[in-house]
């Protein structure tokens, strides 16, 4: 056993060290600690669905929306929210092409890039209203939204 590494197992949490004394290492000792290879965090609020606020305007994953949108977000106003998360969201979605609809002007404020219009309606679970499928940008001006709610309510 000249050059050969001895292993010496972990002592158990709260053990005492081979010299009997609390805290100190005996001769030819080395403390060893468990190295953590990993730590999982769990996802806080990221799948608790919550009540949306009406009249803001959120990025959905277009998974959420009813099929067939080619982008894989789209902006929405919600016009009615439902009182507890067992029902559902109503939105009018918003279109850069879609030349037809509401004509809402680009805002920077609300993440909009383009000139746009909202031009469908659309029912949403509101269990689907996550932290991972949607994110709010704003409120839409008072205007446009009496507009939206006229025109799609």
């Amino acid at each position: 056993m000249g050059d050969e590494e001895t292993v010496r197992p972990l002592r158990p949490l709260g053990a005492r060290p081979a010299t009997g004394k609390a805290g100190s290492i005996g001769a030819g000792e080395r403390r060893r600690f468990i190295p953590l290879t990993r730590i999982i965090l769990p996802p806080i609020f990221e799948e608790v669905p919550f009540v949306p606020d009406v009249q803001v305007v959120y990025w959905v994953d277009t998974g959420v929306l009813p099929p067939g949108d080619p982008e894989p977000q789209r902006p929405v106003v919600v016009m009615a929210a439902p009182p507890t998360t067992a029902g559902t969201v109503r939105v009018a979605t918003r279109s850069s092409t879609e030349e037809w609809g509401i004509p809402h002007p680009r805002s920077e404020a609300l993440g909009l890039s383009k000139d746009g219009w909202f031009s469908r309606r659309a029912n949403v679970l509101c269990e689907l209203w996550t932290l991972s499928n949607v994110r709010s940008t704003g409120t839409l001006d008072d205007e446009t939204f009496a507009a939206v709610c006229a025109r799609f309510l």
